[in-house]
């Protein structure tokens, strides 16, 4: 995973990225987990990260404000996968884990 404070690459679909289907990807990775899909997930979810990423630097205050939402779900995504995995070193030192330690 690239650097979460450099900028971040525009994905390759960029043409077709809309934050309604970053949401839409994020909500079929969830459905994976619960699917426990894991090994499909583990591959998506790269992708669902930097869309997510991207989604969190473009457009207005509000526009971007939705889009670290989303970042935020993907990356609790990661968390959980990371989790159910039994990486719990990984879960609890990745970004957003703060919250998490209770």
């Amino acid at each position: 995973m690239p650097p979460l404070f450099a900028p971040p690459t525009p994905p390759s679909d960029l043409e077709t990225l809309s934050l309604e289907r970053v949401r839409c990807d994020i909500a079929g990775g969830w459905t994976l987990y619960h699917a426990a899909e894991f090994e499909n997930l583990l591959n998506a979810l790269p992708g669902l990260i930097t869309e997510a990423r991207f989604a969190a630097t473009v457009g207005d205050v509000d526009q971007r404000a939705a889009g670290q939402a989303a970042l935020s779900k993907a990356l609790q995504l990661g968390g959980h996968l990371a989790i159910r995995m039994g990486k719990t070193d990984l879960a609890l030192s990745g970004p957003g884990a703060s919250h998490s330690r209770r």
